[in-house]
């Protein structure tokens, strides 16, 4: 039986980007099934492969945070202003754009339908919108043709900054307002209130309610959720780290040029 087993590769880090240990677990698992089926009298064992595949899975649950949905699409991840992604139903400024060459520039309202995804640069700034999503794009008032504000209606966005001065730039929601300097953020609005991650660099989070603030730093993920009322005077709370990825992080930063600064060379 031993020389039938398939041999395990190692985990390895290629360029920063991980290789998904879940799936390898679960590869590795399916070829030790299928050589155990194939001998009936061992298939009892089929239990014992599969709680092994879920072991060495996991001390990665960082890595498998990724739910359904948010798996990374065909992102254009050279670096260039405009549409790095498009699919389904996109709306810019109430008209419907179906070509990647569309503008989208500082002063436009962006939609997206239940089946839209929408990947763009512009300057040094990276976003994706994800399905039912609503964001404004402000001009910055000194050079128009860059991202001055933003305003997440609904929905949710991932987003990639270039460093900024001081004052930097803000993102308003219906719960807090979010100042950002160089740093990258994935906020989702929900029925409670705001999922915000810092998912690096550093933001501050003010309650539109209550006008109080909170400094959230992160260097691989530091998710909050912003509460719409508060509980025993608390606005604000740790949340775990869900719907969006490592992965869709770093491929925004390519978009503009950058990489995450969690990517870094294989040790292996």
């Amino acid at each position: 039986m031993k020389g039938n087993l398939p041999r395990m590769r190692p985990y390895k880090t290629v360029i920063g980007i991980h290789s998904n240990p879940f799936e390898d677990a679960l590869m590795h698992a399916n070829r030790l099934i299928t050589t155990l089926t194939d001998r009936p009298e061992q298939a009892n064992r089929r239990r014992v492969v599969v709680g092994a595949a879920a072991l060495v899975a996991a001390p990665f649950g960082h890595v498998l945070a990724q739910t359904p949905g948010t798996a990374l699409p065909p992102v254009k991840t050279t670096a260039f202003d405009g549409i790095h992604y498009l699919r389904g139903l996109v709306r810019v400024n109430g008209e419907r754009i179906t070509s990647e060459r569309a503008v989208i520039k500082p002063g436009d309202t962006l939609t997206t339908g239940s089946d839209g995804q929408l990947w763009f640069a512009v300057g040094t700034d990276a976003f994706f919108l994800r399905q039912r999503t609503e964001l404004v794009i402000q001009p910055n008032p000194s050079q128009i043709t860059l991202v001055g504000a933003l305003r997440l209606v609904t929905g949710a966005v991932g987003s990639a900054f270039g460093k900024r001065s001081a004052g930097g730039l803000r993102i308003t929601t219906a719960t807090a307002t979010i100042g950002i300097r160089g740093t990258g953020t994935y906020l989702e609005t929900r029925g409670d209130g705001l999922y915000c991650c810092t998912c690096h660099g550093e933001v501050e989070l003010t309650s539109n309610r209550t006008g109080a603030s909170a400094i959230v730093k992160g260097t691989q993920h530091s998710p909050r959720l912003c509460i719409d009322e508060p509980i025993d005077g608390s606005w604000i709370k740790e949340a775990p780290f869900e719907t969006h990825t490592d992965e869709e992080m770093d491929a925004l930063e390519k978009c503009v040029g950058r990489r995450a600064p969690w990517v870094k060379k294989s040790f292996f």
